[in-house]
């Protein structure tokens, strides 16, 4: 892995592999919807969108065109925190790519009427998510324990923000954020070094500036409900968590996956298997710059939803009391590990390993590095996690469907 740091801020991260012939470049950069300010709600997942209808060269359609004659794979993403652009190619179609992934972010057209175009797109987008049962569930979750913090805003914005999102606001907005502060590109493949020298000169074109500031979130208890005629009633269980530079993240992780991540869990075994209360059922859990969040998420019938969450809850008594075994501790420091070295074989998943831990770290562990972490976790260090999470205290839940109101499922939860 090597590092190279441009006068203007922006970083490129690279790991080359000459034993393939393809190659993942992309541009990420450190800004999301966290960012943003609630008026503006929605900007950074806006401008992702519009970036692909057009720059000062290529027209909608002529970008598209040069995508696919990449006859690689293009995309881009959005999150709380940042903005992701790349794609995969054949090595010696890296040079395109290039070109076509900077332009975008230093050239783009903003046209009015693409503009106008993608607002619908994206107001259709929201709309699907609000369709989603398990999608609403998790985003009402951060939203309502959140609710003063721009980190509980949903990626996607509102319909009523993003009218108020037009040519001049994504301007501003990326003359603001998208810096050489908050910029780090990523090459991970095959490639040839002059294709490096070559970036560093198309990057030192962004501005100089600040790197993004936020304040904390202060996480509040709460609950909610919305009444869907849906077959099956959707809940989602969180509670405050570790962030990501908390050391105790790497036990947090072990805890979520013995608890419920694949078919030998507690809640999979118990809440699926042994008592036949759901179809879906499992715990999950995500760090932020100076937040976490860990809990639970399942689906039921109308007539099982209270045993399968007074199941759910007692599975998480349960490792709080009697901690976890040594084999259940070992089957999941294999699954994290196996994960972990899955991801060394795509190169699209290295390219975003090096951009994420550059972003967030300033500097890229080693594979083996992060396994060793995991590798030093202890039973003690899982059952000491779960004490400290699972706070009766502080849990929040969502619940969609044909649901009771919130007293109900507050006592079940509780008792």
């Amino acid at each position: 892995m090597e590092k190279i740091i441009l006068p203007n801020g922006a970083r490129i991260v690279m790991e080359k592999n000459d034993f393939i012939k393809s190659v993942t470049f992309g541009v990420w950069v450190g800004t999301g919807s966290r960012h943003e300010t609630a008026k503006l709600s929605g900007t950074s997942h806006f401008i992702e969108h519009i970036l692909f209808k057009g720059t000062e060269k290529h027209s909608c359609a002529a970008l598209s065109e040069a995508f696919d004659e990449l006859g690689g794979h293009s995309n881009a993403y959005t999150t709380k925190e940042l903005t992701a652009f790349y794609a995969r190619s054949l090595d010696d179609k890296l040079s395109t790519t290039v070109d076509l992934i900077t332009e975008m972010l230093l050239y783009p057209a903003f046209d009015e009427t693409a503009i106008e175009s993608e607002r619908s797109v994206i107001e259709e987008e929201i709309g699907m998510y609000d369709d989603d049962p398990e999608d609403l569930a998790t985003e009402k979750l951060s939203e309502i324990v959140y609710p003063s913090s721009s980190l509980g805003r949903p990626i996607l914005g509102t319909r009523a923000s993003l009218r108020k999102i037009g040519r001049e606001e994504m301007l501003g907005y990326m003359k603001e954020k998208y810096v050489g502060e908050n910029i780090v590109a990523a090459v991970s493949g095959n490639y040839d070094e002059k294709e490096i020298e070559r970036l560093s000169e198309i990057l030192s074109a962004f501005p100089k500036g600040k790197k993004n500031q936020f304040k904390k979130a202060v996480y509040r208890p709460a609950s909610f409900v919305r009444k869907r005629k849906y077959e099956q009633n959707h809940f989602g269980v969180v509670f405050p968590s570790y962030d990501m530079y908390d050391e105790r993240r790497f036990a947090s992780a072990l805890l979520t996956s013995i608890l419920g991540d694949g078919a030998s869990s507690r809640l999979f075994r118990r809440v699926r298997e042994e008592e036949g209360l759901c179809y879906s059922v499992y715990a999950y859990s995500g760090s932020t710059a100076a937040e976490g969040l860990c809990g639970f998420y399942t689906a039921t019938s109308k007539d099982t939803e209270e045993k399968a969450l007074r199941a759910c809850m007692d599975e998480i008594g349960r490792i709080k009391k009697e901690g976890v075994t040594t084999d259940e501790l070992r089957r999941a420091k294999e699954k994290i590990r196996t994960d972990l070295l899955f991801g060394m074989e795509s190169t699209g998943s290295r390219a975003s390993y090096l951009a994420r831990n550059e972003l967030n770290f300033g500097r890229i562990p080693t594979y083996d590095e992060i396994i060793a972490h995991y590798q030093a976790v202890t039973p003690d260090d899982v059952k000491a996690a779960a004490e400290d999470i699972f706070d009766p205290a502080k849990f929040s839940f969502a619940a969609i469907g044909r649901c009771e109101n919130k007293d109900y499922y507050q006592r079940i939860l509780t008792e």
